[in-house]
């Protein structure tokens, strides 16, 4: 069974919670084998205040390029599913930020990552959620703080601390 997955840290005033659903969406995409490709989407869900709660994520979308060590991912197929999941809540589902897998035990932001993460950002006027999915860990950034909950273990529910 899985549960909530709450982040928290003392240098921010901000909760992150991730709903079991994209836990368990994000998790089957995990790089297990040497011929997998990366994969990646958006996270959809509440801004409460200084709060994020992570309600869904998207998966690959046909106009998504995957390779080993490189994910691009077209903006139609997760825009529309953004759009509508914006109007059915009457607009309380947002763009919380996005999520990619690498090809490693304990992820990593590549400079690219980095220079991707910069550009979304400046283009929200709200900070982002970034999450790298790896083989046995995640890569969780937020307002600069980072976590690398492993998984399945920290999945399971309880309270993760930032490293």
């Amino acid at each position: 069974m899985w549960n909530d997955l709450k982040l928290r840290c003392d240098r921010l005033p901000a909760e992150i919670w991730i709903c079991p659903a994209p836990q368990r969406s994000i998790a089957s995409f995990r790089q297990i084998g040497g011929s997998a490709t990366e994969a990646g989407g958006i996270l959809l869900g509440y801004r409460r205040g200084q709060h994020l709660e992570v309600l869904e994520a998207t998966v690959p979308q046909a106009k998504d390029i995957r390779k080993r060590a490189r994910f691009y991912r077209s903006d139609t197929g997760h825009q529309t599913i953004a759009t509508d999941r914006w109007r059915q809540s009457d607009g309380y589902i947002h763009y919380l930020g996005e999520w990619h897998t690498h090809p490693e035990s304990e992820p990593t932001p590549s400079s690219f990552d980095r220079r991707e993460w910069i550009k979304l950002s400046r283009r929200q006027p709200h900070p982002l959620l970034f999450i790298i999915v790896g083989t046995t860990h995640w890569y969780v950034e937020f307002k600069g703080e980072s976590w690398l909950p492993t998984i399945p273990t920290s999945i399971r529910g309880g309270v993760l601390s930032p490293t």
